[in-house]
């Protein structure tokens, strides 16, 4: 059985090339279709595959650069043809890969993984003002998709108004690095703030709260929009490093914080991994749906969060909430793969 994979791009390290990562650990000779391939931008088993993609990669650096072309991708997934000679193609997609053209004979699982389209449709006017044929390319394109997951309850309740044979998969992670720690083991010093979609605003508010109630503070995440903070913050930035380490940073915390409301939560859901509340931002329910994940609208609900946060801690059982998010072992979604293929093809 010969096997491809298809995605919206290939750019830079991020969650979304670790579910790309994941497929291609099940089928090592699968080439992968993809409208943007940045050279040595993912190290890894995606640079030893072989890539076929458009022009585009010769001409983008960044996400953003490639959602300046978001008008163009319509009738350029037209001329990306995924040959014939697949009995299948798995298509990670952010929206727009699944219209990639392909023979009859081929069948094509689409694992919606998000709309990336929808937090860069206004990068442009031209953008702006073709938003509607982007929704009517997603739309009609979905129809390409023999079967059709989605990664959360948001995307699911949301593609059943289009149509009604869709599944939800939630994304892979890997779960066995984090651990609860025994009880006393590690000493909770500070409370753990993640950098994605954290403005500045909301940086001194919130920073500025935690220093006035005497609590220690910092920093887990992206740094690049926080690299002037270092000079006054040296100890409060941890940054953004390997599994390892976060595991044994969020061990220290007393809860995460986060703001993120455009990436899959992976530090709210390592946090809760490793036996810590989540304070979080209404979107990351989306995702995860779990005792310990406090969502929050407001800076006065989170601060009210803050306040009840011993007392709430103190009813969750967090061994039973890691046992429910084990559904986004990495190794669960790889066997959810392998049942799919041995259903749909290998008995058929």
């Amino acid at each position: 059985m010969k096997v491809a994979i298809t995605c919206d791009y290939l750019i830079k390290r991020k969650h979304y090339i670790e579910a790309i990562e994941a497929v291609l650990d099940l089928y090592p000779d699968a080439e992968i279709y993809t409208f943007c391939h940045r050279k040595k931008g993912i190290l890894g088993v995606i640079e030893r595959r072989r890539i076929r993609s458009t022009g585009l990669s010769n001409k983008v650096k960044t996400e953003m650069d490639f959602y300046r072309n978001l008008y163009k991708l319509p009738f350029m997934a037209k001329n990306l043809f995924v040959s014939c000679q697949y009995d299948l193609i798995i298509n990670i997609s952010l929206g727009l890969s699944q219209g990639f053209k392909k023979c009859k004979s081929s069948k094509q699982l689409t694992y919606l993984y998000e709309l990336g389209f929808e937090k860069f449709e206004k990068v442009g006017l031209i953008n702006h003002l073709t938003r509607g044929l982007i929704v009517h390319y997603f739309k009609r394109s979905l129809k390409n998709a023999d079967f059709l997951w989605v990664s959360n309850h948001r995307l699911l309740e949301g593609i059943k108004a289009i149509r009604n044979d869709v599944e939800l998969v939630y994304p892979p992670f890997k779960v066995n690095d984090y651990r609860i720690f025994p009880e006393g083991m590690i000493k909770e010093e500070f409370i753990a703030i993640e950098t994605n979609d954290l403005s500045a605003e909301q940086f001194v508010e919130l920073t500025q709260y935690l220093d006035s109630i005497g609590e220690n503070w910092k920093l887990i995440g992206p740094e690049d929009r926080f690299l002037h903070l270092k000079e006054n913050y040296p100890r409060q930035i941890f940054g953004e490093r390997c599994s390892g380490e976060h595991a044994a940073f969020l061990g220290a915390a007393k809860c995460l914080i986060s703001f993120n409301q455009t990436e899959f939560p992976k530090y709210s859901l390592a946090s809760l991994l490793t036996g810590k509340p989540v304070i979080g931002v209404s979107y990351q329910s989306d995702f995860i749906k779990v005792d310990g994940l406090y969502s929050f609208l407001s800076m006065n609900e989170l601060k009210d969060h803050l306040t009840n946060l011993n007392t709430q801690k103190a009813t969750i059982d967090f061994q039973e909430v890691r046992k429910n998010l084990l559904s986004f072992d990495e190794a669960h979604f790889k066997m959810t793969i392998k049942k799919f293929i041995d259903q749909n093809f290998l008995y058929k």
